[in-house]
């Protein structure tokens, strides 16, 4: 540890460009959809995660839900009659092409994320293992921890005025912001995310556990999603 000194105004790290916090927002989003993430006070810990057969497991189930409502619909149709019959099937096409097009996204998704992702904090250094490939780094190699955060999703307010129940579990017309808390390197392709959530109040958490990584790992606070820039009050790790 170096000694402490006076606080100096450090600029924060929120000018990425866009496309590299999109691909950091997807990496943290591995985090969040598996329901794995490390908080502070487990550290040394280990993270084990698989957030591409999550996607794979909620297509599947989607996918089960539009085949029922499909289902349901035609045999509702075939009992029925006339106006009736054709009043069903459009009916039925709203919940069908709403879980349909929910497992079509989670299996994108599954074609880019890892099947299983393995992640080593210490208070010396982290080591990654994703899909057979591994690599580690010393926590000398970070420039500190920053939270940052990415809107995922864009209000629609009419989307959200008429919303099924699958479409209210699944925050269709809502903005959804995801926060994540992650180990900042010089080059973005090799910072780590540690925490990720977009919950309500995500923020507020967010902070708390950066603040909490930064003081554990003895790294620079750099950025808390939003603030245009942080004063540098903790010792570095040297």
């Amino acid at each position: 540890m170096s000694e402490r000194h006076q606080p100096a105004l450090r600029h924060a790290v929120d000018d990425l460009p866009t496309r590299i916090v999109k691909r950091q927002a997807e990496r943290a989003g591995w985090i969040k959809a598996a329901g794995g993430q490390i908080s502070p006070g487990q550290v040394p810990a280990r993270l084990s995660a698989a957030p591409g057969r999550a996607h794979r497991r909620n297509a599947r189930l989607l996918g089960m839900i539009a085949a029922g409502f499909a289902a349901l619909g035609a045999v509702s149709a075939l009992v029925a009659e006339g106006d009736d019959a054709l009043a069903i099937l459009v009916l039925t096409l709203l919940p069908v092409g709403t879980a349909g097009g929910g497992a079509l996204w989670h299996l994108a998704k599954a074609r880019v994320a890892p099947a299983r992702l393995r992640l080593s904090l210490s208070e010396t250094g982290v080591a990654l293992e994703a899909d057979g490939r591994a690599w580690s780094m010393p926590l000398t190699a970070f420039e500190g921890i920053a939270l940052r955060s990415y809107v995922t999703q864009k209000e629609n307010p009419r989307t959200r005025q008429h919303r099924t129940v699958i479409e209210t579990r699944e925050r269709k017309g809502e903005e959804i912001r995801l926060y994540w808390v992650e180990l900042t390197h010089a080059d973005p392709e090799q910072s780590i995310p540690l925490w990720a959530s977009d919950a309500p109040f995500a923020s507020a958490d967010g902070i708390g556990f950066a603040q909490g990584f930064a003081e554990r790992l003895g790294l620079m606070l750099l950025s808390t999603a939003g603030v245009s820039a942080v004063w540098e009050d903790r010792p570095r790790r040297r």
